[in-house]
């Protein structure tokens, strides 16, 4: 059985910072897999995207792949959504402004 935990956090000013760098470079990550897939360009994992942009280093790196996961995951909702006209709103409720890190 798979046990999921909720907790609010109350970041201080250095954290906040952390946060914001992490959460940016996931949605920008995401954003340019996106725009690469319908560019039908070949997709490439977030480390050849550190090469070209060097800010992204400072973030955790598994936090990055765990945004070409949730692409994936929204990939698979559009082909398998019925009604095209709120397969958007559907995917907005799934994925909103998660970082999953590892252990």
């Amino acid at each position: 059985m798979n046990k999921a935990y909720k907790f609010r956090i109350y970041p201080n000013a250095e954290q906040r910072i952390m946060f914001a760098k992490m959460f940016g470079c996931v949605r920008f990550i995401y954003n340019r897999m996106l725009a690469d897939k319908f560019a039908k360009k070949k997709l490439i994992t977030p480390a050849k995207y550190k090469e070209e942009f060097e800010w992204l280093r400072e973030v955790d790196s598994l936090a990055l792949c765990n945004a070409q996961m949730n692409l994936r995951i929204t990939r698979k909702m559009l082909n398998t959504s019925e009604n095209r006209a709120s397969r958007a709103r559907r995917i907005v409720k799934v994925i909103r402004q998660t970082i999953r890190k590892g252990r």
